[in-house]
């Protein structure tokens, strides 16, 4: 295990949208297509998620919903292989927080636990994702979707 700290990849999102309604985007397959991934995700409690992604280096990614609390908790582990790379040998955690807040719905997700891999990759993988989940734009598409209507 590695033993440096190392901060979870952090971003929250205001969205002018009830609560259920950001809910409902985040907790069905038809959903979740929208916005996050067009793979395999089953947003429900020991539910699926598989993609491939390609941002330079073939990699693809497996977890488990782990977190499943409506309308305002959702996780998943996150488990990687990259193309020429031994797998990871921990998964990594995400997990999505709704928050009502006055107008609509605040929205943070929290990708956590890069410690947990070697030392040598750990800071790596986590500078990696924190650029790959803003490269992505993940909530910025939540938001778009869900004020749309």
């Amino acid at each position: 295990m590695n033993e440096a700290i190392i901060p979870a990849v952090r971003m929250t999102v205001d969205i002018l949208a009830p609560q259920e309604r950001v809910w409902e985007l985040m907790s069905t397959p038809e959903g979740v297509r929208q916005w996050f991934t067009r793979q395999t995700f089953e947003p429900r409690p020991g539910g699926r998620l598989e993609m491939h992604v390609d941002y330079g280096v073939a990699t693809d990614i497996t977890g488990e919903v782990n977190i499943f609390e409506p309308p305002h908790r959702l996780g998943f582990t996150w488990f990687e292989q990259e193309a020429g790379r031994e797998p990871w040998p921990r998964a990594t955690q995400v997990v999505f927080e709704l928050i009502a807040i006055e107008g609509g719905t605040r929205v943070t997700l929290e990708h956590s636990g890069f410690e947990l891999l070697p030392a040598e990759y750990a800071r790596q993988e986590y500078e990696a994702h924190q650029t790959g989940w803003e490269r992505a734009n993940t909530l910025a598409e939540l938001k778009a979707l869900a004020e749309a209507g």
